[in-house]
């Protein structure tokens, strides 16, 4: 099934659409709920102000991210980098 130039909100629910692919899409403002995202891959994507809530994050890998003011559990990723990187230079040296 192909969906191409629509210019509409979607509604989608109880889909098998594993393998699906999404290209030059906006998805702003949209909610996935209850959804199978396991080995998801997302590139070159916009996710500034997105909210992941109760969600399955083991063994995700974050490559090449901009991370100003992302926070995980209310505490600052780059805060977090930031004391990670000086331990592991502290361990270095010692």
């Amino acid at each position: 099934m192909k969906i191409h130039d629509i210019d509409e909100r979607l509604m989608v629910s109880e889909a098998l659409a594993a393998g699906s692919e999404f290209t030059e899409v906006n998805l702003s403002n949209s909610k996935i709920e209850n959804a199978n995202l396991s080995s998801l891959l997302v590139i070159d994507a916009n996710m500034s102000g997105a909210r992941l809530r109760d969600v399955n994050l083991a063994n995700v890998v974050i490559e090449d991210a901009q991370i100003a003011g992302m926070r995980i559990n209310g505490v600052l990723v780059s805060e977090m980098l930031a004391a990670w990187q000086a331990t592991r230079v502290a361990e270095e040296t010692s």
